[in-house]
């Protein structure tokens, strides 16, 4: 996204190089990736996966999680995210991956961290940017909807579960 005046003090930027920058102000506008954090939630060979109440990917299984606020570690964001989304309280066992992604029409650069976590507390709620909440049993998992993020995080997940002993660790 090129901006084109300072959101300080509204000069023209120049976008003539690879980051825009503001001559008076002498500020430089890096382009960042947006962090990401979820979590694959696992109970009794279980995963819990919502079905997205909005775009983009309406519809679609999703795994549990969002965006980072600024300055908040990974593992507390991506707690706070199931605690929004699902009611529920979780404990991170492991971390599963991070999978770069694009967002919405845009194609907003994310940078996706995912964990793998149990339940340890909280009661099941949805949460408005969910339409429902999905128990799938692991072995039946598929990975052909959603972002692209997700689905290789379900692929990397399925694979940890089956071929290099996840399950032996529940």
């Amino acid at each position: 996204m090129n901006f084109k005046y300072c959101p300080f003090c509204a000069m023209e930027l120049d976008n003539a190089g690879i980051y825009p920058v503001c001559h008076r102000c002498n500020q430089t506008f890096y382009r960042n990736s947006k962090p990401t954090a979820s979590v694959i939630i696992v109970k009794d060979g279980k995963v819990l996966l919502p079905t997205r109440a909005k775009e983009p990917y309406k519809g679609a299984l999703d795994v549990v999680g969002g965006f980072l606020e600024f300055g908040e570690h990974p593992i507390d964001g991506a707690i706070r995210e199931v605690k929004e989304e699902t009611g529920l309280d979780v404990e991170l066992v492991r971390m599963l991956g991070i999978y770069m992604d694009g967002y919405g029409e845009e194609d907003c650069s994310t940078l996706n961290i995912h964990y793998v976590g149990r339940v340890i507390g909280g009661e099941l709620t949805p949460s408005e940017d969910v339409l429902s909440l999905n128990w799938v049993e692991i072995e039946k998992l598929e990975c052909n909807q959603g972002s692209k993020n997700t689905r290789e995080a379900i692929r990397d997940f399925k694979h940890y579960w089956l071929f290099e002993g996840g399950k032996d660790n529940w």
